[in-house]
């Protein structure tokens, strides 16, 4: 049963009452606009947020506090929905009934230290703490280019969709990261506390007017709401005027091929479930027609796959394979997705991996991770079009959307998907 309570400085906090787990997640939620502009210092920030505190000052105290609570787990985060940011800082706290000490009110204190009294000294973070984590910053986005086929997802990305929201990295980029200072995240972590919306949800066997009296007393008293208007509608259509051919060269034995498509279908939309079914059908699930056909039968890439991006309405076909297979295999993607369109489509494997999704969703509230992105889903991209009392109220609609899907749905979104751009990735002089 999910309760609610909304006059803690207006800011609502919601409770999943549960005893399948023997932990209690708590997460706060801080929701404002996600730019290019502010997507690195969020992405720094919050890597420093929870490096240390002020009085938990260096990590081996971080990681004292932590083991005394039982190995107790806080983590933050920053990710995206369309155009508003998603910051939210998580305490894992075993429950009090399996242990004989009261720690519920210490987790929340050390909940405390990393929002309200993070390192800062003379108005910045603590400088070498921030040089550190700028520096792993640094290192992990460089991985980026290391990695072939991230880079390659990545520049097709940026040429097909240069302008739009997709294209922003949640973690950065190098040349904003370069261009910050010590001075500019500590103004981004006052626009954290004091310009976002705010919430907090609850998943675990506690005591609903225990924990909120804490939180009150220790966190929500010292926050106040923020009210923004924030722009969480998805991606409008875009049209598809003529296909990019791009090709770049790199020192590399395997071409990696990724080709974007365009769908006018998202996530508010009734066929939202039938997309998300032909793109495994397409190139999802291990018996998938990429796969079958282009991999297994033709021995023509390495590996291959189709993703949905359902918030940007797009879906991707990411390859591996030798150079000399790449025209052919284009080709061929091509071949499989007309069948699609024209009604040439297995019932088998329609039926197999509709049984893949409902299998997933059996098991949807056994991770506490998967219900607290509920609460999140539901406030953010549904706006309240799909609150829920209990999960399965969150869940039958899902069920219900797979089970109805049938061909002529997966025929129909089919023909929504058109070919944007073909990025390669591959050696010069081929």
């Amino acid at each position: 049963m999910i309760r609610i309570a909304q006059n803690i400085n207006i800011i609502p906090v919601y409770l999943y009452q549960t005893d399948k787990f023997k932990t209690i997640n708590i997460r706060l939620v801080f929701k404002n606009h996600y730019t290019k502009e502010n997507a690195t210092k969020y992405s720094l920030l919050t890597s420093i947020m929870t490096n240390t505190s002020k009085k938990y000052n260096t990590k081996r105290k971080v990681s004292n506090a932590l083991d005394d609570l039982y190995s107790a787990n806080i983590v933050l985060s920053t990710s995206s929905i369309h155009k508003t940011r998603i910051t939210y800082i998580n305490l894992t706290l075993v429950n009090e009934k399996y242990i004989d000490e009261n720690i519920l009110e210490k987790g929340i204190d050390l909940l405390k230290e990393f929002i309200l009294n993070p390192n800062i000294e003379n108005g910045i973070f603590n400088q070498k703490v921030y040089e550190e984590e700028k520096g792993l910053l640094e290192k992990s986005l460089k991985r980026v280019f290391n990695n072939k086929n991230r880079y390659a997802v990545k520049q097709m990305l940026n040429h097909m969709c240069h302008d739009e929201i997709v294209n922003v990295d949640s973690n950065g980029s190098l040349d904003d990261l370069d261009n910050i200072t010590n001075e500019d995240i500590f103004k981004t972590y006052l626009d954290l506390i004091h310009n976002s919306e705010k919430e907090v949800s609850i998943i675990g066997d506690v005591d609903f007017d225990k924990v909120t009296k804490i939180l009150k007393s220790k966190i929500l008293n010292k926050l106040k709401q923020s009210k923004l208007e924030l722009d969480s509608n998805l991606i409008a259509n875009k049209e598809v005027k003529e296909v990019k051919n791009i090709i770049e060269h790199a020192d590399t034995n395997q071409t990696q091929l990724i080709m974007g498509y365009r769908t006018t279908i998202g996530p508010l939309d009734d066929d939202f479930h039938a997309l998300k079914i032909f793109v495994g059908m397409f190139g999802g699930v291990y018996s998938s027609n990429l796969n079958r056909v282009i991999r297994e039968e033709l021995s023509f890439t390495y590996s291959i796959y189709a993703y949905l991006i359902g918030k940007a309405k797009v879906m991707y076909i990411n390859a591996g394979l030798d150079p000399k297979n790449c025209d052919e295999t284009i080709r061929i993607i091509g071949e499989e997705l007309n069948k699609y369109k024209n009604g040439e489509i297995d019932q088998e494997l329609l039926a197999s991996t509709k049984a893949e999704m409902l299998d997933g969703l059996r098991s949807f509230d056994d991770n506490p991770g998967r219900v607290l992105e509920a609460f999140i889903n539901s406030n953010t991209i549904y706006k309240g079009i799909k609150e829920f009392k209990t999960i399965n109220e969150y869940i039958n609609p899902i069920k219900e959307g797979i089970e109805k899907v049938d061909l002529n749905a997966i025929q129909r979104v089919a023909n929504t998907i058109k070919l944007d751009t073909i990025y390669r990735l591959q050696k010069e002089n081929i």
